[in-house]
């Protein structure tokens, strides 16, 4: 007897379990419009799909204000439709990961920040944030896509280094940029170069004017001051070079001086001389 109360049981819980997948039921909600109706928390629906097909909808009210699911045939959305409303990604003591791969495995991780408002010519509707490898350069880029300065403008090296621009940063400089620099002040950090006070060190060899023409006239340039071919190939080190040209200043204000204490010399003998010429001219008359 107990037997056919079991199989009793069975048979009518299959019976109950075919006809919920069969039919329309519903969590608190008195005409379910879909297999699971939830009318507290959540309804499936396709309201704001294009594709009729796929029902794969979530709202958290009776608003539908939250919704997530495919919109067309390959995106999968998520969206809060509530004025003001936030999405919040959250891990309790763990990360969150956005992971994706593309164009030969060489395009990953990307994030796309899009502003539908920003339309007018110079600005870009879509950044984005990529991890990229191999021939985009190893690093974290920011691309922007609009009318603005559009492709990449800042890359984050895996090796530590950053470019601005489209470019690679190498494993030399720390900070690359393809263009023009404006700052309000620039500080270099000289500690390793030895500045030119010693120039005005009494035991200074100050170098002739004859040796400067010397040089010039074979080298075309100043000596210590790179030439122009080099600072064309090499660039210029900014420090070492304020250090240059300011020895090379410090050593013209000693020819000025040297010069002016020859002049202030033949002033004086001249003076001398036309004292002179005026007793003669006296003893003469």
């Amino acid at each position: 007897m107990f037997k056919v109360i079991i199989v009793v049981i069975l048979e009518t819980t299959l019976f109950q379990i075919a006809s919920f997948a069969q039919t329309n039921n519903s969590v608190g909600a008195s005409s379910p419009t879909e297999r699971l109706n939830n009318a507290i928390k959540a309804l499936a629906d396709s309201n704001h799909c294009s594709n009729a097909s796929a029902r794969q909808y979530l709202y958290n009210d009776g608003f539908r204000n939250l919704w997530m699911g495919f919109r067309d045939s390959t995106d999968f959305h998520i969206a809060n439709e509530k004025a003001n409303g936030n999405i919040h990604l959250r891990s309790n003591s763990g990360r969150v990961y956005i992971e994706s791969s593309y164009d030969n495995n060489n395009i990953g991780g990307t994030l796309m920040l899009t502003h539908p408002g920003k339309t007018n010519v110079g600005q870009n509707k879509d950044w984005a944030i990529y991890n990229m490898k191999d021939q985009y350069g190893n690093g974290l880029q920011f691309w922007g896509y609009g009318s603005g300065n559009a492709g990449k403008v800042l890359t984050l090296g895996d090796n530590g280094n950053v470019s601005i621009g489209n470019i690679i940063p190498d494993s030399v400089y720390k900070l690359q940029i393809a263009g023009i620099v404006k700052a309000a002040e620039y500080k270099a950090n000289v500690t390793t170069i030895s500045w030119p006070d010693y120039v005005f060190d009494p035991v200074y060899r100050l170098p002739s004017l004859a040796d400067v023409e010397s040089y010039l006239k074979q080298n075309h340039h100043l000596s210590e001051v790179p030439s122009a071919e080099t600072v064309k190939k090499d660039g210029i080190n900014l420090g070492e070079n304020q250090a240059v040209l300011l020895k090379k200043i410090e050593e013209l204000t000693l020819y000025v001086i040297e010069q002016n204490k020859k002049l202030e010399e033949q002033n004086k003998k001249l003076a001398l001389l036309e004292e002179k010429i005026i007793e003669l001219t006296n003893k003469n008359k």
